[in-house]
């Protein structure tokens, strides 16, 4: 929720996802208004089922667990600011639990094949 007096700017992949909106979508919450920016059991839900498809694609789910916020000043394709390090004041918030966990299901996988890369 939002209990500032101006708005707040939100970019979370997990967020986009559950809307079905662009992973690099940034939302206004205006005072007074919520928005669930990260869910655990979607996460859950995303993380069983990428496992299936292997090390790599259980690696991208990294950037799922980094949220960015700015205060007061937007960014994206919707703002003349293109990137959040624009903004006068911003946060990057990386949800440490689920980067735990992600880890975690990474070391029981084991490692890529030599001359792999996860990028």
């Amino acid at each position: 929720e939002c209990l500032s007096e101006s708005s707040v700017f939100v970019q979370s992949p997990n967020c986009n996802l559950r809307y079905g909106w662009d992973p690099a979508t940034v939302c206004k919450i205006p005072p007074g208004c919520h928005l669930n920016i990260f869910n655990n059991q979607e996460f859950a839900t995303l993380l069983a089922r990428t496992v299936n498809a292997g090390y790599r694609e259980v690696f991208k789910l990294t950037h799922m667990c980094t949220i960015r916020l700015s205060f007061v000043k937007g960014w994206g394709q919707e703002y003349r600011r293109p990137r959040v390090t624009s903004t006068p004041c911003w946060v990057e918030i990386h949800i440490v639990g689920a980067l735990q966990w992600l880890d975690s299901v990474l070391s029981e996988m084991g490692s890529l094949p030599p001359g792999s890369s996860t990028t």
